[in-house]
């Protein structure tokens, strides 16, 4: 029986199903069978049994059942791409890992080092858009930004399906550089503060809602661990597994950061807890375990002081993350979603946006600490103008908390505050005052600034003090805090595409999109 639970998390887990939700009958049925074909056709049969022994008028009975069997088929058509030779659906990142150190060992016996395409395979876009300010501008989703410690030139961005992006020109020109990673998700990004050819990178879509579309459908990318590149993203290593996690467990990655202070300390958050190295990922422990962590923030100018942020809650540690204690913080509680901003210009300030799953009333509020975490008051909480939706043009309030959800503090002016969800938000005094910055859609009359909705990142440049943004859309610049945006695409080439189809008479592709509508 214990053979039969491993083999149907391993199997669910690739499904992005859960395991505890085959009925006990099936289950019985499932015992001792490992192979790919022999589950399909037991699932199968058990299904289409059920459904014969139904009558004509039992159409609710019956439609239950049609949803199963729609589920079933859908996610055996997924799994078997990943069958082994012995039959069994290995893991996602396993089967990508055995394929990529086989090119490894075709490349060493041939003596090339070169990453060049499979020979048949060109990329034929897209990498750009050229169809004007309209609801759905843009190349695909980018959900993490990273900086170069010197060169203010050279960023970093990460998609949580199309692996990571370096730009050497301040945006205008991408090109991707994960190649050897076995998971194209990207949830988190750290560059080291000293030798910015190293990088490491948190796997996995870590934004996607557990009950949205990505998920039900098994498009999200899971996590797989943080690789290391020595070699600015030439070639890829994987650092060891967080303790208890085996290719048996599901989790997400959330986000990645580095001490600036000792580079060989780094931060992991995940849906699992809060994961602490010393020794630059060859071993971690779980310092925060047992709870979902959105995000981890270092105190500016002193790594004592380290911040994290659950679904409802505030941690702080005041010895390096070693340790960390929950501070109370009155009307937080209904949270289920955090973000947290820091800044240079009062390293003593913390802001929190916090959201709440339900609509219309999600927003939880903003929450500003200027005591380094000690206590928190509460600015703004009006969820007649709620930070997380539009209210420009068109009134669009999808409560969207556990997808997009981000929040940063000026670099210079610890007054100015950005926010939101599908657009951003703009505070001048500190939090307590907001104005939407960013429309939802391009407005016929020019006056709001458009900028692709869905925020899953929002970063001030630490040397130029530029804002940059990261949506659904892909990357944004603004040099004025919001009132104006540049989109940097070129390369960009992370558009997700769920199905092709081909004219007859034409030459014509059409593709089906996630987001972007279609092609």
């Amino acid at each position: 029986m214990k053979n039969l639970i491993i083999l149907l998390l391993v199997f669910c887990v690739q499904m992005g199903a859960d395991g505890q939700s085959i009925d006990p009958e099936l289950r019985l049925k499932l015992q001792g069978k490992t192979k790919f074909q022999d589950i399909k056709s037991t699932v199968w049969s058990h299904l289409t049994g059920k459904l014969a022994l139904l009558n004509e008028t039992d159409t609710l009975e019956r439609k239950a059942i049609m949803r199963q069997m729609k589920k079933w088929n859908r996610e055996f058509w997924i799994n078997e791409y990943y069958t082994n030779a012995n039959g069994e659906v290995e893991p996602q990142s396993k089967v990508i890992s055995n394929a990529l150190n086989h090119r490894k060992k075709e490349e060493q016996k041939t003596g090339s080092g070169s990453r060049t395409q499979v020979e048949g395979w060109v990329q034929n876009g897209p990498i750009s858009t050229n169809f004007g300010l309209v609801y759905g501008e843009g190349v695909g989703r980018i959900d993490r930004l990273a900086f170069h410690p010197t060169q203010p030139n050279v960023l970093f961005a990460g998609s949580p399906h199309g692996g990571l992006f370096k730009t050497t020109n301040s945006g205008e020109e991408w090109f991707p550089i994960s190649e050897y990673v076995a998971s194209l998700g990207v949830s988190g990004i750290a560059v080291h503060p000293v030798n910015p050819d190293t990088i490491y990178v948190l796997s996995g879509d870590g934004d996607s809602s557990d009950d949205g579309l990505v998920n039900s459908y098994n498009y999200r990318s899971q996590c797989n661990g943080v690789y290391k590149s020595t070699n600015g993203g030439m070639t890829w290593r994987k650092l060891s597994e967080f303790p208890g996690v085996a290719d048996t467990v599901l989790y997400r990655g959330r986000n990645l950061i580095i001490d600036p202070t000792n580079p060989l300390i780094l931060y992991a958050a995940t849906s699992l807890g809060l994961f602490r190295t010393n020794n630059g990922g060859l071993s971690w422990i779980n310092v925060v375990p047992g709870v979902n962590i959105w995000d981890v923030k270092i105190k500016p100018g002193n790594s004592n002081y380290v911040y994290c942020v659950g679904n409802n809650f505030f941690r702080r540690s005041v010895d390096g993350g070693l340790s960390f204690t929950p501070i109370f913080i009155e009307h937080l509680d209904p949270a289920t979603r955090i973000s947290m901003a820091v800044t240079p210009a009062n390293p003593s300030k913390i802001a929190l946006l916090a959201g709440k799953n339900t609509n219309p009333n999600s927003l939880v509020g903003v929450f500003i600490s200027t005591d380094s975490g000690g206590n928190f008051d509460r600015t703004y909480y009006d969820n007649s103008d709620n930070l997380f939706f539009n209210y420009i043009d068109l009134n669009v309030t999808n409560n969207q908390i556990d997808y997009d959800n981000v929040i940063a503090i000026s670099p210079v002016n610890e007054n100015i505050i950005l926010a939101g969800g599908l657009c951003l938000w703009r505070s001048e005094d500190g939090g307590y005052d907001w104005s939407q910055e960013t429309a939802y859609w391009a407005t016929s009359d020019g006056l709001h600034e458009y900028i692709h909705p869905d925020q899953h990142s929002l970063m001030y440049h630490p040397i130029n003090n530029k804002l940059y943004v990261a949506n659904d859309g892909g990357v944004y610049v603004s040099d004025n805090n919001g009132d104006d945006f540049e989109f940097m695409q070129t390369g960009l080439s992370v558009t997700q595409f769920y199905h092709f189809e081909e004219e007859n008479d034409e030459d014509d592709s059409w593709g089906a999109l996630r987001i972007l509508e279609y092609w």
